[in-house]
């Protein structure tokens, strides 16, 4: 689990002498001090702790913010069959919700919880006081402290005292993106906390960190992925990945999970070589083969004993490690996919499995190869979100294409129909040319290199009933058309699209700036579209072309300047 090396001095001082108040200023990772809590109250039981971490984004209002501290401090959780009661409502009747109430609950807690770890608690009798030095320590964790200024400012202060007005053991634990004179109450009617910075980590703390992560199985057979004599192998493919990664993301826990799903197919090429050398010497058995599936590694458990790991990987059979020049063959043949993991799995377009899995090389790294040819071909190994696409979705990508590159006055010239049912096909592509004699106005860039525009929706969804309309050929006087455009799962293709970040949401406001001076002249165009979503298309000319081959269309027949 990934922690702060600068947390450490808050596990000792939890474990020896917890102070009151603590205050955690982390702008640069929110979730370290979550993986802290979960590290210490999972793996030190023995320190007599109770953690709550509550969010103060969620806890709007008193009531919800006291019934997360006590449910999980109680580690209760509440059923809705039984009407979601929380800790001590079956028993002590429901509490109110005020903080008088909530303190003295507190105090229940902490008895009922030292009474029943000594196997004496009975409900039915009155509980007794305990001494300060029995029972558990509570830590109650606040993410996101510096809302809770804004949204509980009553509370903002008693929480800060909550050791001294609940009379009980407790710590809290302020967790900020923003400095404390940006959270501390007025008139200085809070008490000073300890301060715990958390600065960000330099590269050779971070490597450290990566390296750590490196998960030794001892039952592990020798050609796995995770055996622990590639640990050196791993250090060197860590420097690799943050050497490419680095420069545009800092978090630990980013970088590890892109190591993750490359890990495996980096070290294939050697483990081929490992596999080779054993079917050499003791001939080929397909049932020992290694799984590099990431995530799991699950190795078959038959394998573990000792006789089949003996005949498998005998004493005469040796693994060596790769040389300085087999260590650069392998940086040169996987370096690019370090920036192709980073592009796809960084804003999550896919999961890391299904990454590895069409990332995976079939070649060993002692086979020559030409230096001008890439043995690994990014445009087909890697995942695209293209590839399992909808034809409706396949539609309107293509219609939003059309309608960011496409000026709008131009749509009825592009799909526009006779009465007949007749395509409109005799207007011309393209910018007018000037005539002979005259000069020539200074023309508009090209749509491609202006990049793509903002349309609302209700132009995206009319294109694509037109481009239907193209596809299949329906006559105007039909309605399928318009009964397809008021289905459901059109809507609800748009909102996946947008979720895939094939199609970008923009802001009416935005965009109604961004073309306030080419819409000025015509009165005011944005103000027209303020209000209203706004879409941009996140396609390039290439994957437009292509999604309009595969549903039988030419994209640049669709496009109105022939230079697009």
């Amino acid at each position: 689990m990934l922690i702060h090396p600068s947390l450490a001095r808050l596990s000792t001082l939890l474990a020896f002498q917890p102070p009151p108040f603590v205050f955690v200023h982390d702008p640069f990772d929110s979730l370290a001090l979550y993986d802290f809590v979960g590290n210490i109250s999972a793996g030190e039981a023995d320190m007599q702790l109770a953690f709550a971490q509550v969010n103060a984004v969620e806890c709007f209002n008193p009531r919800v913010l006291y019934t997360r501290i006590v449910n999980a401090l109680a580690a209760w959780e509440p059923i809705w069959r039984t009407g979601g009661e929380c800790w001590g409502g079956t028993e002590r009747g429901q509490w109110d919700p005020s903080w008088d109430t909530f303190v003295e609950t507190l105090r229940q807690l902490r008895q009922h919880l030292t009474l029943n770890e000594k196997g004496i608690a009975n409900p039915s009798e009155p509980l007794a006081q305990l001494p300060s030095n029995e029972g558990p320590h509570f830590v109650v964790v606040f993410e996101k402290a510096e809302r809770l200024k804004d949204l509980l400012p009553s509370l903002l202060i008693p929480l800060t005292r909550l050791s001294e007005l609940a009379h009980i053991p407790i710590t809290t634990i302020f967790h900020s993106a923003a400095p404390w004179s940006d959270v501390r109450p007025s008139f200085a009617a809070a008490p000073e906390p300890y301060h715990l910075p958390i600065p960000p980590l330099s590269q050779p703390e971070t490597l450290h960190l990566l390296a750590s992560l490196f998960p030794i199985r001892p039952d592990a057979p020798k050609i796995s992925p995770y055996h622990s004599s590639l640990q050196p192998l791993y250090g060197f493919f860590i420097e690799a990945v943050y050497s490419v990664c680095g420069s545009n993301i800092k978090e630990p826990r980013e970088l590890a999970y892109i190591a993750a799903a490359r890990w495996p197919g980096f070290v294939s090429p050697l483990l081929e070589d490992w596999k080779a050398e054993r079917d050499r010497v003791h001939g080929s058995d397909n049932e020992h083969e290694y799984e590099d599936d990431v995530g799991s590694h699950r190795e078959k458990r038959r394998l573990a004993g000792e006789e089949v790991k003996g005949q498998r990987d005998g004493p005469d059979v040796a693994y060596p490690l790769p040389t300085e020049e087999g260590r650069m063959r392998l940086l040169r043949l996987f370096n690019q996919t370090f920036s192709s993991a980073l592009t796809s799995l960084y804003p999550r377009t896919t999961h890391a499995r299904a990454w590895a899995r069409h990332n995976r090389a079939t070649y060993r790294l002692s086979q020559p190869f030409d230096s001008h040819h890439n043995l690994l071909d990014i445009s087909k190994a890697a995942v695209s979100p293209l590839s399992s696409l909808t034809r409706l979705a396949k539609v309107l990508l293509v219609a939003s294409y059309v309608a960011s590159f496409n000026p709008a006055k131009t749509d009825i010239r592009m799909f526009g129909r006779t009465p007949g049912g007749m395509r409109k096909r005799g207007w011309r592509h393209g910018p007018r040319k000037a005539r002979k004699g005259k000069i020539a106005k200074a023309s508009k860039p090209a749509a491609r290199l202006t990049g793509p525009a903002s349309f609302p929706l209700d132009r995206l969804i009319a294109l694509y009933g037109l481009i239907l309309m193209e596809l299949d050929d329906i006559d105007v006087e039909t309605s399928f058309a318009e009964l397809e455009l008021l289905k459901v799962h059109v809507f609800t293709t748009v909102t996946e699209l947008v979720q895939m970040k094939l199609i970008h949401r923009a802001s009416a406001n935005s965009s109604a700036s961004s073309h306030s001076g080419a819409n000025s002249a015509a009165g005011g165009a944005g103000e027209k579209l303020e209000g209203s979503t706004l879409y941009k298309s996140n396609l390039d000319f290439d994957a437009g072309c292509r999604l309009a081959k595969e549903i039988g269309l030419d994209l640049t027949n669709l496009l109105w300047d022939s230079n697009n």
